[in-house]
């Protein structure tokens, strides 16, 4: 079934084949908190197939997108050059 919210879905849900590991990582550079709420979603379940359902899944998949957003933000128009 398709989704308005589908490129929300693909966009912060990546698929790729995982082994069991030791270490998460997650680029943050001096930022701990992006490591630690990675380690922290990990925690709770919330999976491409499922953070839509409740709340209690769409209020920090939300909360994570916006703070990519405001990171990325101010740094967009240094990596595109002018079209003229």
């Amino acid at each position: 079934m398709s989704y308005p919210f589908d490129c929300i879905t693909e966009f912060m849900f990546f698929e790729t084949t995982m082994d069991s590991a030791d270490v998460i990582m997650v680029p943050g550079g001096s930022h701990p908190q992006f490591m630690e709420s990675a380690a922290e979603t990990d925690k709770t379940g919330i999976t491409k197939d499922n953070w839509f359902l409740d709340d209690k899944k769409i209020t920090p998949v939300m909360k994570e997108l916006t703070k990519v957003g405001q990171y990325f933000a101010h740094h967009i128009p240094n990596w595109v050059r002018p079209l003229n």
